[in-house]
């Protein structure tokens, strides 16, 4: 969970802001929040409206009956519930004021006995944003991975590409990120048929996430082919331990069918045996060590191989 939500909006209002675990409310009396939206500057209530989700209700300071006239009134601190509108966090928002009392001839007075007609004019100081501690959860393992395909797909990388001919063809391609390979992709390819696999690493090398894509066609009729495309996809928690595999099977005449079949067809969860997952994390962590063709062509078939593995798995 991003816990700096706030940071790049509050320096420009230049707000003193806070941004600490609690579960921590201060005791008091029920305050509006429009009251207290009233006092806020209007750059502070924009930045509010725009990134929270902030409770009607919320907790002031009571004024005690040693202050006249003003027992029973709210004067800030003030704390309200907020959540958060970009990822739902919870947070404790925390208005600090000061208060100035006026009484009935305009002039400021101490609050202690402040007599009938007494006024409170508060001036924003500060606000404080809290965290909630039940609140402070880390990505699920799942969440986790797709942060690290998404961080992959959105780097400029440099390639290596390694290719062989034969009666099946084999295709290499490592995807640099300065020094650290952060994917790989083994396409294989013969007359009926062919399997890609994209193997997508985290920034300590690490297999996190493969995606494997297969596919060959077959007869129908007299002069008709069906294309079938079967697509694993492994999620991997840094350990290397399957966390979730989904399948998914679809057929078509040509692409565009093939297009419509994959949008309709449904992911299923997959059972893989650490005999068929331990063999693929192995092989796609060899792949890290390829620097030449040679290595290439066998660390590539072998991976392949691995891969194939996952056919036999309903």
């Amino acid at each position: 969970m991003n816990r700096s939500l706030i940071t790049p909006y509050l320096a420009a209002l230049a707000v003193a802001v806070t941004v600490a675990a609690t579960s921590a409310s201060h005791a008091g009396g029920s305050t509006s929040w429009n009251q207290v939206a009233a006092i806020l500057p209007k750059p502070t209530l924009d930045f509010i409206q725009k990134t929270l989700e902030v409770s009607a209700v919320g907790d002031g300071l009571r004024m005690g009956k040693h202050h006249g006239a003003l027992a029973g009134s709210r004067i800030g601190p003030y704390t309200f519930q907020a959540t958060s509108r970009l990822n739902e966090a919870e947070f404790s928002l925390t208005i600090e004021t000061v208060a100035d009392f006026i009484d009935p001839t305009g002039h400021g007075i101490a609050s202690e006995g402040a007599p009938a007609g007494t006024r409170i004019v508060e001036h924003f100081v500060a606000m404080r944003l809290e965290l909630v501690e039940e609140h402070c959860a880390e990505d699920t393992p799942v969440e986790a991975v797709r942060g690290v395909y998404q961080e992959v797909t959105e780097l400029s990388l440099n390639h290596a590409d390694y290719s062989f001919d034969g009666p099946e063809s084999l295709n290499v391609k490592l995807g640099w990120a300065g020094s650290q390979i952060r994917k790989a992709t083994v396409a294989t390819g013969s007359d009926h048929g062919g399997s890609t696999t994209e193997v997508y690493y985290d920034d300590q090398g690490r297999p996190r996430f493969v995606l494997v894509m297969e596919s060959y066609w077959r007869f129908v009729g007299d002069n008709q082919t069906l294309d079938t495309v079967r697509e694993n996809r492994i999620y991997l928690d840094p350990g290397g331990q399957v966390v979730e595999s989904l399948v998914k099977t679809f057929d078509g005449a040509d692409q565009a069918a093939l297009d419509a079949a994959r949008s309709q067809a449904a992911n299923r969860g997959l059972s893989i045996p650490t005999s068929v997952s331990t063999p693929i994390v192995a092989g796609a962590k060899s792949l890290l060590q390829i620097q030449n063709p040679p290595a290439a062509e066998n660390t590539g078939w072998s991976f392949a191989e691995q891969i194939g593995a996952l056919r036999d798995l309903k």
